[in-house]
């Protein structure tokens, strides 16, 4: 195991932005009176780290997968990074998988879930030998006790990358993968990987559908031992100009039962999905600069869609632009959608100027906005990864304004709480 240089955890709580989210709209703080403190817990071990995932564990602390880099040749030297913190947000430890390359299709991203005797699988690519930053390392796959050492460490397909998309627990101790298809020359195909838990494959089937293109950003396991995947593929007829969001639903098997892709006016992008407590699906995404959600029932029928949650001058070409990079659903139904946002204006109030950095909203469960926090990047400069904690609060994980990994415990009124 590398060493890394101590972590820094400070807990500061403020009131954001001269905002509480959520409290009536007397105590809003008089616009330009922000408190810019940089919140939460914050670990550094290298240049530059990112959080990416984040989980709570079975003993009430957390775990979170990310990435980190020196500033000097950062892409060339990307590497998986995951920690384990308590409940009260002290560094339990951390490892660096050395030539583990974080990457997805959408980008440098971490991918990695807690492990069915609380430790960790984690998946990424090999570092090519030559060129790191070509995308001709092969999928690799490790897995980790609950104290972070190595129990094994695989390598996959190599004829061909194939980029890890997604990843989720099976019910019986294996792990899944969704993988897209990488190189100079690819097609844009997709698969499903089970491996046991010894990282023996168990199955490997492709996820074919009659669009053109498709991506599948993110994968969950279902109840009935399946798995649901949600993305975006490309509009019939559209050219290269308008997307719909995308569902497929597998059996336990890899195959695949049904695909769903929503013909919805205008051009929606899918990016992540969880399972609402009735067994059906959100999905949540972009909708051109704003964020975006949709609601299905347990079948992929459409409950509903929303893509008026922040109001975003669409026009207007200085309007604010939103990122949506994670969602989670609480047991009573409600949706948290957490990333990158601009806001001029909160509740109608105004900023004195646009404030961008990480965002945290919560709709209820018929699509409705229950409140919206948005910080400045000074104090979280974005959050990429959301998670409900068993006392029905939120936890997130993303990067501070130092590019440190920053872990934000919010309560249900959207208000942080270390």
């Amino acid at each position: 195991m590398r060493l890394a240089r101590p972590c820094t955890a400070l807990g500061v709580t403020v009131v954001l932005l001269g905002v509480l989210a959520g409290c009536p709209m007397g105590t809003l703080g008089i616009p330009g009176e922000f408190d810019f403190r940089v919140l939460g817990w914050r670990y550094g071990f290298s240049d530059v780290d990112y959080g990416h995932t984040i989980d709570e564990t079975p003993g009430g602390g957390y775990f979170t997968v990310g990435q980190t880099a020196p500033l000097q040749g950062m892409l060339q030297n990307l590497e998986v990074i995951c920690l384990k913190v308590s409940a009260s947000g002290a560094l339990e430890w951390h490892r660096i998988v050395e030539g583990l390359h974080p990457q997805s299709g959408s980008g440098p991203r971490a991918q990695g879930v807690l492990a069915c005797d609380s430790g960790a699988v984690l998946a990424g690519l090999t570092a090519a030998q030559s060129h790191p930053t070509d995308y001709d390392g092969r999928l690799r796959i490790v897995r980790l006790n609950p104290s972070g050492e190595t129990i094994w460490d695989r390598a996959y397909h190599p004829e061909q990358q194939w980029i890890p998309q997604g990843i989720a627990r099976a019910t019986d101790g294996g792990i899944v993968v969704s993988l897209l298809e990488g190189g100079l020359f690819t097609t844009g195909a997709e698969r499903l990987m089970k491996a046991d838990g010894q990282g023996n494959v168990v199955w490997d089937v492709p996820l074919e559908t009659t669009r053109t293109y498709k991506r599948l950003e993110d994968l969950k396991a279902t109840s009935d031992g399946g798995y649901v995947l949600a993305g975006h593929s490309l509009a019939p007829g559209t050219g290269s100009g308008r997307y719909d969001v995308s569902i497929a639903k597998t059996d336990s098997h890899g195959n695949v039962q049904w695909w769903r892709h929503y013909d919805i006016p205008g051009s929606q992008q899918g990016f992540a999905v969880d399972i609402a407590p009735d067994g059906g699906y959100v999905v949540a995404g972009t909708s051109g600069p704003e964020p975006y959600a949709i609601r299905t029932d347990s079948n992929g029928n459409l409950l509903w869609a929303r893509d008026d949650i922040i109001d975003v001058d669409v026009t207007d070409p200085s309007s604010p632009d939103y990122e949506v990079w994670d969602v989670a659903v609480t047991p009573d139904g409600c949706i948290g959608i957490a990333g990158l946002g601009e806001s001029v204006t909160y509740h109608g109030v105004p900023f004195p100027e646009i404030v961008r950095g990480g965002f945290i909203l919560e709709l209820d469960p018929n699509g409705n906005l229950k409140w919206y926090t948005q910080f400045d990047e000074r104090q979280v400069s974005q959050i990429y990864g959301i998670a409900v904690t068993s006392d029905g609060n939120y936890v997130t994980t993303g990067v501070s304004a130092y590019a440190e990994i920053q872990v934000l415990k919010i309560d249900r009124s959207g208000n942080v709480l270390n």
